[in-house]
């Protein structure tokens, strides 16, 4: 509903009128007079008030009409951000070591193009391939559970494609034999997304320190084959990915999300917000690598339960 600056005015004026009317002055029975310094009193506090409401409904009228940015009650609805969430299909897996639930089916909103307005963006479904916990080195205490998701594009292309319709096995995934972790993220359409749930409190820098180690080691072993610009690239976005992470504690059930996109792109949540998304394929690819790889993964019961979830999807385990 629109309402004039001059239509404001007109009805706070009313509104100040009936609620500040001066109550009624008694009359002093002895004398049979009124009491003028209350009847002026009374006054002043009527015009007074009045004039204070008056004038708060003309700033009102004014900031009303002239601030079109502020959004009311009865504006157009806008495009508001969707935070990712659990997908409404439910179901749950539990992960044996530390008991935690995770859900079967996630939803990630994004668009597909970097760069692209919110009103470009659409829900990602996800379904869960594998789960497992993640431990401390020797100490086998457990720090966060780490799930496994892919999308309908990488389970359409799985089923389709010979190779490993016939030639799937557990073993030879877990060894990388014929490069098919890279394979696998490499495939058309496809997308991934790496959910981490602390168990027990932690920090944004320990967990930031624990992703980066393993990243930095690769980015080293491969920036003699690289070009200036690659490094350069590289660096960059390693550097940004780092200064993403939240500052001081991260309590044990807030998620964390890593998401490969199908343009390659890498893109970071926290508890279902999104924080960047990097427009860096070595960057998504080799994040994903360090949890397939067989080489000093974190979690060997997610490499494992990710190469039977591939089995189950490609109908091998009945």
């Amino acid at each position: 509903m629109n309402m004039t600056a001059r239509q404001a005015v007109r009805l706070s004026w009313r509104a100040a009128y009936k609620s500040c009317q001066p109550a009624p002055i008694r009359r002093n029975i002895s004398t049979g007079w009124f009491p003028r310094s209350k009847q002026m009193h009374a006054n002043s506090l009527f015009f007074g008030s009045a004039a204070i409401t008056a004038t708060s409904a003309i700033l009102l009228a004014y900031h009303y009409h002239l601030n079109p940015s502020i959004i009311y009650a009865d504006a157009a609805p806008q495009h508001a951000e969707m935070a990712d969430s659990i997908s409404a299909k439910g179901g749950q897996r539990m992960e044996p070591t530390t008991k935690t639930l995770v859900p079967e089916f996630i939803k990630q909103h994004y668009a597909d193009k970097l760069g692209a307005s919110k009103s470009d963006e659409y829900c990602h479904e996800f379904h869960l391939i594998g789960v497992g916990v993640r431990t401390v080195t020797f100490l086998y205490i457990p720090v966060y559970v780490a799930s496994l998701y892919t999308n309908m594009a990488t389970v359409s292309s799985l089923r389709s494609l010979p190779k490993w319709k016939s030639g799937f096995s557990i073993d030879g995934f877990l060894k990388n034999q014929d490069g098919c972790i890279q394979e696998l993220l490499n495939l058309k359409g496809a997308e991934f997304s790496i959910r981490i749930e602390p168990v027990r409190n932690t920090n944004g820098a320990h967990l930031r320190n624990g992703c980066l180690r393993a990243l930095d080691t690769k980015y080293n072993a491969e920036k003699s084959t690289m070009t200036d610009t690659e490094r350069i690239e590289i660096r960059a976005a390693l550097d940004k990915f780092a200064s993403e992470f939240p500052v001081g504690t991260v309590k044990a059930g807030q998620v964390l999300a890593f998401t490969r996109k199908a343009d390659g792109s890498f893109r970071f949540a926290f508890d279902g917000k999104e924080l960047v998304t990097i427009p860096n394929g070595w960057l998504s690819k080799r994040f994903f690598e360090v949890y397939l790889n067989p080489e000093k993964a974190p979690s060997e019961p997610l490499r494992k339960n990710v190469a039977e979830g591939i089995e189950k999807i490609l109908g091998k385990n009945k």
